[in-house]
């Protein structure tokens, strides 16, 4: 790695986060800079490390972000196919199912388009190959009372009971659900909600034993027949087994509104990050939240206890991080 500095000679000790490394060539640059060539230490990882050298008892530190070592391995697998429809989708959800990765895609700008959706994609790892899965009609589309139809304009997935669940949002107006077998076949589920009772384009996530809708579009009607629209901050839990049109159990807040967020679920947490804002013009969200669902985490004062700095909200709990990193693919 290279060292550029001013009154440094090959004489200097340079050290990468206290250990010591070797300089083994030093080049002058001109007007007294120069650039020494350091060796890196045996077992340097790179990442954010103090940068110290030490020059005739004078001494220089710089904190800086070495990145990736280039003798470390990092993925199993690189330059990995990507589908050309990322490139209209605009923005887009990974979820693990069954062996394969399923892309399924988001509502770019959830508050002024809305974009129709007839199929999801598919990663074959073995063959590391995307292929289409389309989606029934009868799951694509959705025919109101009144004999209007609505087209499946956002596609959110998690996985639970051995099945991959689909939170599909139509048009603006109603958000569905159906599930997809690990045998390929899809299985309609009479649950889902108007906008009235519960967020569009909200991010749909598991912990193994329940879901959970993250965020999304909220939807208010004022005493004048007005409808108005804000970032969603609520979490709410979803019962496909619940009466069709019910509202969803609210069980939790988050700290900021994130329309159609990135999360992902590990160690019994859930992380929250990314999405956009009405707020910023449909911009990025920064910072994140962490929250935990009822069963692993209890109620009440007790809860409290274990999460000092978070809002108990029924069955999640969360806390902001600020600067979280974005997961599972989609842009901001």
């Amino acid at each position: 790695m290279a060292v550029r500095g001013y009154f440094m000679s090959e004489g200097a000790t340079v050290t990468l986060g206290g250990t010591a490394a070797t300089v083994s060539e030093c080049t002058d640059l001109g007007d007294e800079k120069v650039q020494l060539t350091v060796q890196k230490p045996e077992g340097f990882a790179g990442g954010q490390v103090v940068v110290e050298v030490q020059e005739k008892g004078k001494t220089a530190k710089h904190r800086a972000d070495l990145g990736q070592r280039t003798e470390t391995l990092y993925y199993d697998q690189t330059n990995l196919p990507v589908p050309e429809e990322l490139d209209d989708w605009g923005s887009w959800q990974l979820v693990g199912f069954n062996g394969d990765v399923y892309c399924l895609p988001r509502a770019s700008t959830p508050a002024t388009e809305v974009i129709a959706y007839d199929h999801l994609l598919r990663y074959r790892p073995a063959a590391q190959e995307w292929e289409r899965v389309d989606l029934p009609d009868n799951i694509v589309k959705f025919k109101d009372l009144s004999g209007m139809t609505f087209t499946a304009s956002d596609i959110s997935g998690a996985t639970l009971d051995g099945a991959l669940v689909l939170q599909i949002t139509y048009g603006q107006v109603l958000v569905g659900y159906a599930r997809y077998t690990a045998e390929g076949a899809w299985e309609t589920v009479d649950y889902g909600y108007l906008v009235t009772a519960g967020p569009l384009f909200g991010t749909l996530a598991s912990d193994g034993d329940d879901l959970y809708v993250f965020g999304g579009l909220a939807a208010t009607t004022g005493d004048g027949g007005a409808t108005s629209t804000s970032d969603s901050t609520a979490v709410y839990r979803v019962d496909l087994e619940a009466e069709p049109l019910s509202a969803p159990e609210k069980c939790g807040e988050l700290s900021t509104g994130r329309i159609r967020p990135q999360v992902a679920y590990g160690n019994g947490e859930f992380a929250v990050s990314g999405g956009v804002s009405l707020s910023y013009q449909m911009g990025g969200v920064a910072g994140g939240d962490a929250a935990r669902g009822r069963r692993r985490l209890g109620y009440g004062r007790e809860a409290s206890r274990r999460v000092a700095r978070g809002r108990v909200g029924g069955s999640v709990v969360a806390r902001d991080r600020d600067g979280a990193a974005g997961l599972c693919g989609g842009r901001p």
